[in-house]
């Protein structure tokens, strides 16, 4: 049965981002009740909406983690954490867990990605450790002995089964005709190491077997002493084995969760119809740009752009025309900015050109061209495409807020006077 998400009041390009991202979505209130999950979030926990509608998200996770999901009082977002969430039939499971809370619209927005079996193999890796630490204290790790020449003069039952060999077979043979050729001068360096005083060190070796296979081996070495003489060499050799095997499937686990993870980012800063930057990532660059504006003194630029009688072109041609307009406006965009420019969809029709190093007259240059190609774009439907232009200045005692107002002002006159035209404030 699929699950309910409150997903009917959503935009077209949530519900299409929640289709496509496998990480646990929702959006709640500004008192922390969930208004929306993703198909994603309700089928890993098992809640339908009107489960958690009610209640406030951190009622949902468990008391010792719920201070790391809240919104710090100065506004920040608490990151990425790590914390147990509960499922509908009591159980808990880990989640890589980012929240969002945003002061504008009132809302939390939370995403977060299952890393309960990365979590129960770092568990399992940890119970590795310690069973190799209570193997050495029962001498079931290889241990040996031999004269400064590197020569076997004993090995315990361990080095017997690890090896193949018998002791018989291996008194008086070199340490270096065990190990793979490519580790052989090793052996000999660490002896003169420890010779010249050196503090000890565990190496990674390859023993060769009786029957010819390779294991790998961490090996630590000393010097035994007789009458204060250095007279021979101990060493204490560990079967990695498994150790190496789960660290190796622990670094793809991190692997793949890392990629997913820069998935999930790209999705939540993407607009999914334009792929131009979104409003919530425009936020963010906008802010930047203006400290380094106003750090450098270099002049920044903002231009808000609206397509005209858009709404008419979805009523006489449909929604999915309307898409195709939104897209082709959005490649022109894209298609007419440098490098360091910062083309966004800023909403429904309107996009927003951010323009560093580039003062009022150039801005309204750059803005007239694209206002000249916009007439000139086709789309399949037929329909004919014009925008209008509201073009602003950075001032100095400017914030995010002020210049998008100023800029919406400029977009205003342009509106009024006719559309398909550039004006500034």
């Amino acid at each position: 049965m699929k699950q309910k998400t409150g997903a009917d009041d959503l935009s077209e390009e949530l519900r299409i981002l929640s289709e496509l991202s496998p990480a646990l979505m929702g959006v709640t209130d500004g008192e922390g009740r969930y208004r929306w999950i993703n198909l994603a979030w309700a089928d890993k926990l098992g809640y339908a909406i009107e489960d958690v509608s009610t209640i406030p998200y951190t009622a949902l996770i468990h008391p010792d983690d719920r201070s790391k999901a809240v919104p710090s009082r100065d506004g920040k977002d608490p990151g990425t954490v790590e914390l147990r969430h509960s499922r509908k039939d009591g159980s808990y499971v880990w989640l890589e867990w980012s929240i969002h809370a945003s002061e504008e619209r009132g809302e939390i927005y939370t995403v977060a990605y299952d890393v309960t079996a990365r979590r129960e193999l770092e568990s399992t890796l940890d119970m590795m450790e310690q069973k190799y630490s209570d193997l050495v204290e029962n001498a079931d790790d290889v241990i040996c002995t031999g004269d400064l020449e590197g020569k076997f003069i004993s090995m315990n039952k361990a080095a017997e089964r690890i090896s193949g060999y018998s002791s018989a077979e291996i008194l008086g043979v070199p340490f270096s005709h065990f190990v793979a050729p490519e580790y052989r001068t090793l052996l000999k360096q660490m002896t003169a190491l420890k010779l010249s005083g050196r503090e000890s060190t565990v190496y990674e070796i390859e023993l060769l077997t009786k029957d010819g296979r390779r294991i790998p081996m961490e090996l630590n070495t000393r010097l035994m002493y007789a009458n204060g003489k250095p007279v021979g060499v101990q060493g204490i050799a560990r079967d990695i084995r498994i150790r190496k095997k789960l660290a190796d499937q622990l670094k793809q686990r991190n692997k793949d969760l890392e990629k997913a993870n820069a998935t999930i980012r790209s999705l939540m800063n993407q607009d999914s119809l334009t792929k131009l930057p979104n409003r919530r990532s425009l936020k963010n660059t906008l802010e930047k740009s203006i400290s380094f504006s106003k750090r450098t003194k270099q002049p920044l630029s903002l231009v808000l752009c609206d397509l005209d009688h858009f709404k008419d072109i979805n009523d006489n041609f449909g929604h999915a025309a309307g898409d195709q307009v939104l897209s082709a406006f959005g490649g022109l965009l894209g298609a007419s900015c440098r490098k360091e420019d910062t083309p966004a969809r800023y909403g429904g029709e309107e996009f927003v050109l951010l323009l560093p190093n580039t003062d009022l007259e150039s801005a309204l240059e750059i803005s007239e061209r694209v206002r000249a190609r916009t007439e000139s774009l086709r789309v399949p439907t037929g329909a004919n495409v014009t925008a209008s232009f509201g073009v602003t200045q950075f001032k100095p005692e400017d914030g995010p807020d002020s210049l998008l107002s100023r800029a919406d002002a400029a977009l205003y006159l342009a509106k009024e006077g006719g559309r398909n035209r550039v004006s500034s404030c």
